[in-house]
């Protein structure tokens, strides 16, 4: 689960510096969106840690 957060990092870092590349400076800046991929990642990670926890107790 670290690999996956540290690659998530990674991958977010370079979109951001990316994204602030092509954009024009004006008051209001936001960060882009995290990748739905990124996501559903992030879920089914959770997912299999929670499934493992819950398969362990009983």
């Amino acid at each position: 689960m670290v690999a996956i957060t540290i690659l998530a990092v990674i991958i977010y870092a370079i979109s951001a510096v990316e994204f602030m590349e092509q954009i024009e400076f004006r008051r209001v800046v936001t960060m882009p969106d995290v990748d739905a991929t990124l996501l559903s990642i992030f879920g089914l990670g959770q997912a299999a840690y929670l499934g493992k926890k819950a398969a362990g107790e009983r």
